[in-house]
């Protein structure tokens, strides 16, 4: 991502558990609605490797993020 505020779009199921989750969104929007699927389209682009060492380098719950970074 080139930052937080670049526009993803939402790609994903055709009903939402929310409507405004269609709306294409950067980061910082994504956060105050919790749109969890632009949150694994970022993991996605950072790739499994950066994502692991960053949960290790914060500290962050168990450090164990699997092998399906997009499962959470």
């Amino acid at each position: 991502m080139a930052s937080v505020d670049e526009v993803i779009s939402y790609t994903g199921d055709a009903n939402p558990l929310m409507w405004e989750w269609f709306e294409p969104i950067g980061l910082r929007g994504a956060m105050r609605l919790s749109k969890v699927l632009q949150y694994q389209e970022i993991v996605r682009r950072i790739a499994l490797v950066l994502m692991r060492d960053a949960i290790h380098r914060l500290g962050y719950g168990n450090q164990q993020i699997g092998r399906y970074v997009t499962s959470f």
